[in-house]
């Protein structure tokens, strides 16, 4: 195991995207999960660079909110005209509670494999 020059980054729901789920038209609203079983199973997860503060850290994932909110509005939808018009900071604040985590470790001995998003 070796520990890795990042910190992990991961997105945990809030109520304003389970709003959101709930409204898209044509949706199943027994595939929607309740903000709890959103907030407990694979949330997204974002490696990024290290800093000296977590306000720094937060400030890095917040400057990446536009490619962050298409990212989730696409899981669920990909009807791009149904995504909101302000994919800001203060929307991804609104749909996500950020965790920074500092210990991240890497236990495969295999290379990471990367794919473009």
């Amino acid at each position: 195991m070796r520990i890795i020059n990042r910190l992990l980054a991961v997105l945990k729901p809030k109520q304003g995207y389970i709003d959101w789920m709930t409204s898209l038209p044509d949706g199943d609203e027994d595939l929607i999960p309740s903000l709890e079983q959103a907030r407990e199973q694979d949330c997204m997860a974002l490696l990024i660079p290290e800093f000296d503060t977590d306000e720094q850290a937060f400030e890095f994932v917040l400057k990446q909110s536009k490619t962050i909110i298409k990212m989730q509005c696409e899981a669920w939808d990909t009807r791009e005209e149904l995504w909101p018009k302000n994919m800001d900071r203060r929307l991804l604040k609104k749909w996500f509670d950020i965790e920074i985590h500092s210990e991240v470790i890497d236990t495969m001995r295999s290379p990471i494999e990367r794919e473009e998003y």
